[in-house]
């Protein structure tokens, strides 16, 4: 009896050995380019598979990789995904940012196209543009800035909501009036001034 339990232990102990014989720990820590201050929330995830964690607050992390792992898989939204070798058991990552072309792409109302699918013509007011001038209403501030677009006062009584008209005065199916959409948020009521 004593034997077969000396067997059973060692075949239990052999089983552990060889089950964490196929794992190993790694760990490191991530940062950002530039001001190299560490980025937390980032995913770390092993090539090919599901066994992954997140850095901490402090951009370290810790995790368990099996001794087949190929590479190590590092993404964060708005930085360059990274992927190196699980050659190391230490990793110190720098992660850079991920610009996204902007200006290519164009929101006309409700719906985005690129530059190069708009035929008509279209004007960007850059916030800096308008941020000092010493205006009343919006619609004051974009006065000179965009071509095409005239702003013309109905009466000469300050604070009047005046008429915003884009390329001519007249048109056959549609209004002349200007679509502002502000923050994602389309503006209904055209009428700046606050009167009531």
């Amino acid at each position: 009896m004593k034997y077969i339990k000396g067997v059973l232990l060692c075949f239990a102990l052999m089983f552990f050995f060889h089950i964490n014989a196929q794992n190993r720990s790694i760990n490191g820590n991530v940062k950002q380019s530039g001001d190299g201050k560490s980025v937390s929330g980032v995913s770390v995830i092993v090539k090919g598979t599901n066994i992954g964690t997140i850095t901490d607050a402090e951009g370290a992390f810790q995790l368990d990789i099996p001794q087949t792992a190929q590479a190590l898989v590092f993404s964060f939204v708005g930085l360059k995904t990274v992927v190196v070798p699980a050659s190391s058991d230490n990793f110190d990552i720098i992660l850079f940012p991920d610009y996204i072309g902007i200006s290519e792409i164009v929101t006309t109302g409700y719906s985005n196209r690129g530059r190069n699918e708009i035929t008509g013509s279209t004007v960007q007011v850059n916030g800096k543009v308008v941020a000092n001038v010493p205006v009343t209403s919006v619609d004051q501030a974009l006065q000179g800035k965009v071509p095409g677009l005239v702003v013309t006062a109905p009466s000469g009584t300050p604070g009047t909501m005046q008429d915003i008209r884009i390329r001519g005065v007249g048109s056959i199916t549609a209004s002349n009036q200007p679509l502002f959409v502000i923050d994602g948020v389309p503006v209904i009521n055209a009428d700046f001034t606050g009167e009531v």
